[in-house]
């Protein structure tokens, strides 16, 4: 057998010898984490409407990018720890995400107010969003992203339903994925 050879096949053992314990450490070292809505304000968004869910697309993006593992509500909790229609707010989360198979480490709740803002020279999308994450089953806040203002996006004079709803949808992914990266570096810090 040439020296090559042998070289190949022990540098590609030597490779699975070193991939193996990553992979199995980062399989050890998974953090799910809940990602729900937060409803107790009378005007935040629905986790039903189309806009929450852009938000927690965005937000579910964000954690994928730190290596977090974002579930959603009916993906992990048991039937009848939340409500299905209906508000839910932290609290109820909270008490579900102690019952959720497979375990979840953290939860996430998402506060989302979306208004399209009529002014006689102009038309504005206001966004305001809060991304609230806490440990499980403590309830202790390790971070929380809040917009500290509504933030405002200009509508163009001749803009129809269309543009309307791609400016809100390009302004929610903006916010939320900011929110996301936020909520992803305050778990990381508590792990």
């Amino acid at each position: 057998m040439s020296i090559s050879k042998v070289l190949g096949i022990a540098g590609s053992l030597a490779v699975i010898c070193l991939v193996l314990p990553i992979i199995s450490s980062a399989a050890a070292q998974e953090v799910a984490v809940l990602v729900v809505s937060n409803e107790s304000s009378r005007d935040a968004e629905s986790r039903r409407s189309p806009v929450f869910r852009t938000a927690l697309i965005a937000v579910a993006q964000g954690m994928l990018r730190r290596k977090l593992t974002p579930k959603a509500a009916a993906e992990v909790l048991p039937e009848g720890s939340y409500k299905p229609k209906g508000r839910n707010t932290m609290k109820v989360w909270l008490r579900a995400a102690e019952r959720a198979e497979p375990k979840v480490q953290f939860v996430v709740g998402l506060q989302l107010v979306a208004s399209v803002i009529e002014r006689p020279q102009s038309r504005l999308v206001e966004v305001k969003l809060t991304a609230d994450s806490r440990a499980v089953p403590s309830g202790e806040q390790v971070g929380l992203f809040e917009t500290e203002k509504p933030r405002r996006y200009a509508l163009p004079a001749d803009c129809d339903k269309k543009c309307v709803v791609k400016v809100a949808t390009d302004a929610i992914r903006e916010v939320a994925t900011e929110a996301g990266a936020a909520s992803a570096s305050s778990i990381d810090k508590a792990r």
